[in-house]
């Protein structure tokens, strides 16, 4: 399964780069957010991944996800 997520440029946090932007999931085992390797697409504001089973996700950036996580994603 492929996941493309589209953001707004002008919302993310004061000192995130958009090109830093990562999708992460939730590892119950670690308990712990674990970045996935995804390609930032910034001409088109989406970042893509591609999954392997089904979990929680959210788009964050290095900087913000270690402080909290902001606004997670639910795709149905």
């Amino acid at each position: 399964m492929t996941l493309t997520v589209s953001y707004d440029e002008s919302a993310l946090p004061p000192g995130v780069d958009e090109n830093d932007l990562e999708i992460y999931r939730y590892d119950t085992a670690l308990g712990n957010w674990v970045a996935l390797a995804g390609i930032v697409d910034p001409a088109a504001d989406t970042i893509t991944v591609i999954l392997d089973h089904f979990s929680e996700f959210v788009l964050g950036a290095p900087t913000i996800v270690k402080k909290s996580i902001y606004v997670p994603f639910i795709v149905r």
